[in-house]
C-alpha cells in the first residue's frame, strides 16, 4: 500500500473540529493556532480549557522543534522542513482530542515508540514520581527537555497515548499521536 499523506489528513478530520492544520509549522502558526484554540474554548469548563490549551502548546512546540521532514516532501509544494498535521476537536461534551502527525527518522521512531510504551505502562502515581525525579535531577536532553512535556501531558490528562507509525520510505515514518483531554 502506498503512503498517502492526504488520506492520513482526511482520516484525522472529525465532526466538531476546533482547529485543523496541514503544512509548514512556523512560530507564527503556533501563535495563531493557539489563539484560535483559546478563542474556541471560551465556553468550556475552565479545568478542561487549561488542560486543552496546555496540551496544544506542548504539541505545537514539539512539532515546531522536533520535525524531520523528508527532503522530497519539504521541496514539494513549498511545504518546508517543518511539515506537520495538527487537528483539535471535541469528541463529546466532556472530552477533547488532539491528534498530531509529523515525519520522523527510524532512530527517532524507535525512541518514541519505546518511550510512549514505557510511559503508557505507568500508573498515575508512577508518572507523578517520574516527573518530579526528572525535574529534581535536572535530566535534560541536548534539545532542552528531559521528556517532561510528554510526561506532564500524561500527568495532566490522565489518558494514555494512542500512536502509530506509517512507513514512508526506507528512512522515514509518519508519526501520529492522539491525546484525549477531559
Amino acid at each position: 500500500m502506498a503512503f498517502e499523506l492526504n488520506k492520513i489528513y482526511k482520516d484525522f478530520q472529525k465532526k466538531d473540529i476546533y482547529y485543523s492544520y496541514k503544512g509548514a509549522i512556523t512560530s507564527e502558526l503556533v501563535e495563531e493556532g493557539l489563539g484560535l484554540i483559546e478563542d474556541k474554548l471560551i465556553d468550556v469548563n475552565k479545568k478542561i480549557k487549561r488542560k486543552a490549551y496546555y496540551v496544544s502548546v506542548e504539541t505545537l512546540q514539539n512539532l515546531f522543534h522536533h520535525v524531520e521532514t523528508p527532503e522530497e516532501i519539504a521541496k514539494s509544494n513549498n511545504i518546508g522542513e517543518r511539515f506537520a498535521i495538527f487537528v483539535f476537536y471535541r469528541l463529546n461534551e466532556s472530552v477533547f482530542v488532539l491528534t498530531s502527525g509529523n515525519f520522523v527518522n527510524e532512530t527517532t521512531m524507535q525512541f518514541l515508540k519505546s518511550r510512549i510504551e514505557q510511559l503508557n505502562l505507568l500508573s498515575k502515581d508512577e508518572i507523578k514520581h517520574l516527573y518530579k525525579r526528572i525535574l529534581n535531577n535536572e535530566e535534560f536532553s541536548e534539545k532542552g527537555g528531559g521528556g517532561l512535556g510528554m510526561i506532564d501531558i500524561l500527568r495532566k490528562t490522565g489518558h494514555k497515548y494512542e500512536y502509530s507509525f506509517a512507513k514512508y520510505d526506507e528512512n522515514y515514518y509518519f508519526y501520529t499521536l492522539t491525546i484525549k483531554i477531559s
